[in-house]
């Protein structure tokens, strides 16, 4: 991606995302990359951690100096807030672009030394979980987990948001095995990050968060494992429902007799409003709607303006008549009400015929009528 070297921000000592990230630039066969690593100090800004949150042991990573001899890489060691340093560093190797493997709070003299930016991967939402402790803060703010991955600016946790890379959760996820998942998420972030062939930081939105976040105490990582059980068991309802709308929105139908149920067909919603019948119907996915039909899902269950399955279906008629038409029979044959009104009084004869599709119109018609 970066024509310049790019350059590592880790730790000077074994540490398994620095590990991590100069593994994955090895393997992408990148050869100009430079690592700066910062000795060890202790943070007076963190308090002590609660067990629960610690990840689990594990073989202990290789010394990023030794990694960097081994895939032919600059090594360097200084603190990050050591500007000078850090623009001779830059001006020697020509380096471009910095990711964050580890690295304390970059200012933003620090960061304009970067004509191609510096990118961080945060394992929460950014800026609802910024800051230290982000698996206790996604679960007190009842946020999904996740990694952000994001131009950083000045502010901690913050800049453009580039990506999202959410983590799957699954009924036997304890606290140490999420943390696992999302550093794996963090690795699989940077090679995300590491395919793409350009990036261009003003194109990505600015995060835009009013105050530095509040630092946590030990009792909020205490109240945080007694919310986990039940922030678990939502989040596992949020990923099936997604899962859901993912499938009937891009035809996956052998995914969808494990996530149905009669219940649930007619019950859940997307943010938008719709119903898993509605996705398919607007995305033209006929197997999906027979399936959705058979499994109970009512033909009539409208949108937040009253819009009904019919009337989703005839607004995409002109992509794939065949398709439409096979689906409005369907939702004919299971029910659906050519008459029903969405809020502003109008039915989808309505529509057709302000649209001039008198084709369409005639077919519902005739189909409604052999239905009956």
């Amino acid at each position: 991606m970066a024509r310049g070297a790019v350059l590592v921000f880790g730790y000077a000592f074994p540490h398994r995302k620095t590990q991590d990230f100069l593994v994955e630039l090895a393997a992408n066969g990148m050869q100009r990359v430079v690592a700066v690593c910062a000795p060890w100090r202790k943070l007076e800004t963190v308090g002590r951690r609660f067990p629960l949150f610690e990840n689990a042991a594990l073989v202990s990573p290789h010394h990023p100096r030794r990694l960097c001899e081994a895939f032919g890489f600059v090594y360097c060691e200084a603190a990050h807030d050591d500007v000078t340093s850090l623009r001779g560093i830059c001006d020697e190797h020509d380096v471009e672009i910095a990711y964050v493997a580890g690295a304390r709070i970059l200012t933003g003299e620090v960061i304009s030394l970067f004509s191609g930016g510096v990118i961080n991967f945060h394992p929460a939402r950014i800026p609802e979980a910024s800051g230290l402790q982000s698996l206790a803060r996604t679960i007190l703010g009842d946020l999904e987990p996740g990694i952000t991955t994001h131009f950083i600016d000045s502010r901690v946790d913050a800049g453009r948001i580039i990506d999202f890379m959410p983590v799957d959760l699954s009924p036997e996820d304890t606290l140490q095995s999420i943390n696992e998942k999302l550093h794996l998420a963090g690795a699989l972030s940077f090679r995300k990050i590491l395919s793409l062939s350009e990036l261009e930081a003003s194109s990505f939105k600015v995060v835009d968060r009013a105050r530095a976040p509040r630092r946590l105490e030990s009792q909020d990582e205490v109240l945080a494992a007694a919310k986990f059980p039940a922030w678990l068991v939502r989040q596992l309802h949020n990923q099936q429902f997604k899962r859901i709308f993912h499938a009937c929105e891009v035809g996956l139908i052998d995914e969808l007799p494990s996530l149905l149920c009669t219940d649930i067909v007619n019950r859940v919603r997307s943010p938008e409003g719709w119903t898993p019948l509605i996705v398919a119907c607007f995305n033209l996915q006929d197997e999906v709607v027979e399936f959705l039909l058979t499994a109970g899902a009512d033909p009539n269950l409208a949108g937040r303006n009253g819009t009904t399955p019919l009337m989703y279906t005839k607004s995409k008629i002109r992509e794939d008549r065949l398709a439409a038409e096979r689906i409005l029979k369907l939702l004919l044959q299971s029910g659906a009400e050519v008459d029903r009104c969405d809020v502003y009084g109008k039915d989808v004869f309505f529509y057709l015929e302000s649209d001039g599709d008198i084709e369409t119109a005639n077919f519902l018609s005739d189909m409604a009528l052999s239905t009956k």
